[in-house]
């Protein structure tokens, strides 16, 4: 069972080609969506907000004063948010004038968000008038958070603003903006600021400035006491900095002592300068730095000086400084191998593969072998050898790669790789299993299987359960069986058109029947009467001993009259069983007389060629559909092969056709609910499987499919319940344990309750295949690798179709490799120690 949050239910073809009822599906979850409930309003005065605003917008906090528009603590016109007493704009506490920024595009502007019209904010407000936000369109729009009583003054807030007077931050374009820390006069700030712009942190004085991004001229915070102080973030132009400033003019950081300091973060332009802490005339920055000049910074392109303790007349200092162009050291020469590596890569992407092998090969012998970068080399060479279709040479590359790191996952992979195109399949699934395990230890989580790995299972699997047919058909002593009764029942339930009772039309008893068999009468054959024992012991489910009827019956020395029948029955039974060889023997002696050509043969004929992998199957299922048009089962077997084969659209074709013809087709509503959930239209399937339990047929099956499709889609209590009437529908139909046990293992994770339902599937129908895999798989979980073999041993023995032999196969093969893996990977730990 695997689950990769798709659900898929893929109906097994029965030995006769008929999609049954015997679902391989993964489980999708589906996340829980919890609704939202709309928050309670309050009746309050009047409070808007915005989102977007044009206009005069003004911002919260707390605002002592006449007029406030922003932050830290402000005195004289300041604008902004929070809890407003008066006729307040803005916030914390304001002294002069005082705007804020966000992105700000236009003459003046004092605060964002995205504002048309007159907007204003909130926070909480006490007075006769609040406004707060939201998305606000209009001339004049108002909000809040919490407002408390009368509002006194005017209030109001941001967003994006665009219009004639707007203050606040984040990003400023224009002529002037402002922000704020504590700011006692002019101060004003940024985001990104483009122009003449200022900015603060604790501004003492009459203009300081701020930026984050700041082209032109900028002037930043801290603490600074002075005239003019300045800073950035990142610096186009003139940039100066704060810290604590004490004098006429500083420019930045630290401590600084002096007339001039200058500082900067990354700067670009003409002259900037740094902090730290600096002592003397003229001073910029860090490190220790005793001497005339010295120069330091972050990253400085131009003239830059920067900070630590300089002491002396000028000194300059950075982290990384770019000398003028004369000064610039020479670039460091790449080594020789990394040059042809990469001439070597651009002719690969180039598909120039014989000219990139050799700088490959150049680059190879230039690596020093010590270099962890070899394996790359190698590894890139062996890609360039596959394209070449030198393959066992890039085998050998792929190879020294994990010699030379047996960790190596991608080497793995690509040397499993050319060995599936060499049709070297076990070498190739033990490299792609250990790629899958060194991926998923790395991870510390279930990994995808590498691309194709499952193909490479496959082809194992069919390869093996194709030789183990053929023995089984080559052998004497094997004696052939049939599966379950509940089983054979349910597929002849599937088939519109199958016979039971009308070759025995005077109802002879069985007994009387064998008398006749013994002593034929009249003009009457043994065959006859052998074929109406054998529609006789059909119809009471007694499939073993009618095949043997049919196939009597079928000889031509039993002169059957109606030979065409018994070939058409015991073919029929012969695919059931498994031996698709000998019944394709029947079929064709049938189908080569048109005149016997029904619906019925036609059908049975192309699944058991589905089963043969004979891609004639294709032309006699449209030799069904087309010559008995008013006939549903033509449209049902071949709408459920486009299924399997994904061709969802063309399935859905057909299938709905099925319920044209016959609105009570139980299995057409199924296989169209699966369809629907292949497109992701969980709403129709649902309603179609309800149309399916409408039906009233094949209930067990039915509620078994619906609770498949509720897990699929994350249903989990409604999955349980249909499968609980899947069984009290009918208590020996097995596939519903095996999906009851599924459901378990879904949702607690019970391995004990879910072991029990497999092992009580298997006992009630030792042919439910699907039980032993299931189980095996548990066993495989907890690496209890001696039951889960043994267990795919006895479903080998009881596994008649093709398909069911392939899965068992399956299953055997990735249990052998997952425990060579397995092993191979502890002897790896126990040696690296």
């Amino acid at each position: 069972m695997s689950s990769n949050n798709q659900a898929k239910v893929v109906t097994a073809v029965a030995a006769v080609g008929v999609v049954a009822a015997v679902a391989v599906y993964f489980f999708k979850s589906r996340k829980s969506q919890k609704k939202s409930e709309a928050p309670k309003e309050e009746e309050k005065p009047k409070q808007e907000f915005p989102g977007k605003v044009e206009g005069k917008v003004e911002f919260p906090g707390k605002v002592e004063g006449d007029k406030k528009e922003f932050p830290g603590k402000v005195e004289g016109k300041v604008e902004f948010p929070g809890k407003v007493e008066g006729k307040k704009e803005f916030p914390g506490k304001v002294e002069g004038k005082v705007e804020f920024p966000g992105k700000v595009e236009g003459d003046k502007k004092e605060f964002p968000g995205k504002v048309e019209g007159k907007v204003e904010f909130p926070g909480k407000v006490e007075g006769d008038k609040k406004e707060f936000p939201g998305k606000v369109e209009g001339d004049k729009k108002e909000f809040p958070g919490k407002v408390e009583g009368k509002v006194e003054g005017k209030v109001e807030f941001p967003g994006k603003v665009e219009g004639d007077k707007k203050e606040f931050p984040g990003k400023v374009e224009g002529e002037k903006k402002e922000f704020p820390g504590k700011v006692e006069g002019k101060v004003e700030f940024p985001g990104k600021v483009e122009g003449d712009k200022e900015f603060p942190g604790k501004v003492e004085g009459e203009k300081k400035d701020f930026p984050g991004k700041v082209e032109g001229k900028v002037e930043f915070p801290g603490k600074v006491e002075g005239d003019k102080k300045e800073f950035p973030g990142k610096v186009e132009g003139k940039v100066e900095f704060p810290g604590k400033v004490e004098g006429d003019k500083k420019d930045f950081p630290g401590k600084v002592e002096g007339d001039k300091k200058d500082f900067p973060g990354k700067v670009e332009g003409e002259k900037k300068e740094f902090p730290g802490k600096v002592e003397g005339d003229k001073k910029e920055f860090p490190g220790k730095v005793e001497g005339d000049k010295k120069e330091f910074p972050g990253k400085v392109e131009g003239k830059k000086e920067f900070p630590g303790k300089v002491e002396g007349d000028k000194k300059d200092f950075p982290g990384k400084v770019e000398p003028k162009a004369e000064e610039k050291a020479p670039a460091k020469k790449p080594a020789e191998f990394v040059t042809f590596y990469n001439e070597a890569k651009r002719q690969f992407n180039n598909q120039e593969y014989e000219a990139a092998l050799s700088n490959f090969n150049k680059a190879i012998d230039a690596i020093p072998k010590n270099n962890a970068q070899l394996k790359t080399l190698i590894y890139s060479r062996g890609s360039c050898l596959k394209k070449l279709n030198r393959q066992e040479e890039a085998i050998a590359d792929y190879t020294q790669c994990i010699t030379l790191d047996d960790k190596y996952s991608r080497a793995y992979k690509a040397r499993a790789g050319v060995y599936k195109s060499l049709d070297r399949l076990e070498e190739a699934i033990e490299d792609f299993s250990y790629c899958y395990l060194l991926d998923t230890v790395s991870s510390g989580d279930m990994q995808m299987t590498p691309e194709g790995m499952d193909e490479v299972i496959q082809a194992l699997a069919k390869r093996d359960a194709k030789a183990e047919l053929a023995r089984r058909h080559a052998d004497k002593e094997y004696k052939r069986h049939l599966p379950s009764k509940q089983f054979v029942a349910f597929y002849f339930s599937t088939i519109a058109s199958e016979k039971a009772a009308e070759y025995n039309p005077s109802k002879f008893t069985e007994q009387y029947l064998a008398e006749l068999i013994a002593a034929p009468q009249g003009d009457a054959t043994v065959g006859d009467y052998l074929l109406m024992r054998g529609g006789l012991r059909k119809a009471e489910q007694r499939y073993e001993e009618a095949m043997a009827d049919f196939l009597e019956a079928a000889k031509e020395e039993s002169h059957c009259h109606a030979q065409a029948d018994a070939c058409l029955e015991a073919a029929t039974l012969l695919s059931l069983s498994g031996d698709t060889i000998e019944a394709l023997k029947y079929y064709e002696r049938v189908y080569a007389d048109k005149a016997q050509r029904s619906v019925n043969l036609l059908v049975k004929y192309a699944s058991c060629l589905v089963e043969q992998e004979d891609e004639r199957y294709r032309a006699i299922f449209d030799e069904a559909c087309a010559s008995f048009p008013g006939e549903c089962d033509g449209f049902f077997h071949r709408g459920q092969v486009m299924y399997i084969e994904n061709k969802t659209e063309e399935a859905i074709r057909d299938l709905t056709k099925v319920t044209e013809l016959n609105k009570n087709h139980a299995m057409a509503y199924v296989q169209l609910a699966f369809c629907y959930m292949n497109q992701n239209q969980s709403q129709q399937a649902m309603e179609s499987m309800k149309r399916a339990v409408a039906c009233g047929k094949n209930r067990a099956q039915v509620f078994n499919h619906f609770g498949e499709l509720c897990m699929a889609l994350g249903l989990f209590s409604d999955a349980d319940m249909n499968f609980k009437k899947a069984e009290e529908a009918d208590k020996d139909w097995a596939y519903s344990y095996v999906n009851e046990a599924t459901y378990y293992l879904q949702t607690t994770q019970d391995y004990l309750k879910a072991s029990d339902l497999l092992k009580k599937a298997i006992k009630i129908d030792p042919s439910c295949i699907n039980a032993y895999l299931q189980l095996a798989q548990l066993h495989m979980l907890l690496q209890e690798w001696d039951d889960a073999n043994s267990i795919l041993d006895s479903a080998l023995k009881e596994a008649v179709s093709y398909s069911d032999i392939t899965s068992v196969y399956t299953s055997k093969e990735s249990s052998t490799y997952q425990l060579k893996t397995l092993q191979k990977y502890q002897t790896s730990l126990k040696a690296a120690k």
